[in-house]
């Protein structure tokens, strides 16, 4: 059977020619066999315990320990109990995966921030002194306004002019204002009123005075009409 030779008559209740070829197809089952253990017990999702005494054979067991899970593969791994400690991921390729999302995270909030123009602030900052107001909140099925007065359901979109201009190769004015469409109607869907505002970026706080102004007089006339 395992080397392919024909058996006699005498040997037709045997699988085997002789004890080497019973001995090697023996041997070689076996260790498949074994590897196929080991691999189950590889992927086999380990306990509190085994994950406890494999960090107390590499740390010792004088100290206090705690179990917490990975936020990158949400797997369970023990860390010391310490002020000093900071270890969030069970290893270190977690580590630079789950830094690598968080600092990308953090890198979109700042530019967010930059796009922001001066103008703009200052406008939110006026209406802040007067209205309760959110900014850049995406809370129209995922996409945001600039200024938002969520009591009286305003929603202020402050366009600069790369909504209207071509400023750069890549900048396709077409898209924006697709963009800028989508984003209206989601907003008139959640019951609010848009508002627009077309600014040319420059800082001029008496332009940013008088669009506020009429903006007083626009929510005046809204709440009266309500």
């Amino acid at each position: 059977m395992e080397c392919g030779e024909i058996i006699s008559i005498e040997h037709k209740y045997n699988k085997f020619c002789n004890h080497s070829c019973s001995a090697k197809f023996n041997n070689v089952r076996k260790t498949k066999k074994e590897k196929t253990v080991r691999n189950q017990r590889i992927h086999k999702t380990p306990t509190k315990a085994q994950i406890l005494s494999a960090f107390e054979r590499s740390v010792g067991k004088i100290c206090k320990v705690e179990f917490i899970r990975c936020p990158e593969c949400s797997n369970l791994f023990c860390r010391r109990v310490r002020p000093s400690s900071n270890k969030v991921c069970c290893g270190k390729k977690c580590g630079m995966m789950f830094g690598a999302k968080k600092g990308g995270k953090r890198s979109a909030e700042v530019q967010s921030e930059i796009r922001r123009s001066k103008n703009e602030i200052y406008f939110a900052n006026l209406c802040s002194e007067k209205f309760e107001v959110l900014t850049n909140k995406s809370i129209f099925n995922g996409w945001d306004a600039d200024v938002i007065l969520p009591e009286l359901k305003i929603a202020v979109l402050w366009n600069g002019p790369w909504h209207r201009k071509k400023l750069a190769k890549k900048h396709s004015v077409e898209q924006v204002q697709n963009r800028d469409r989508l984003k209206i109607k989601e907003i008139i869907k959640c019951g609010f009123i848009p508002y627009i505002i077309e600014d040319d970026n420059k800082f001029k706080p008496i332009f940013v005075q008088n669009m506020f102004d009429l903006f007083s007089d626009f929510v005046e006339i809204s709440c009266a009409v309500v």
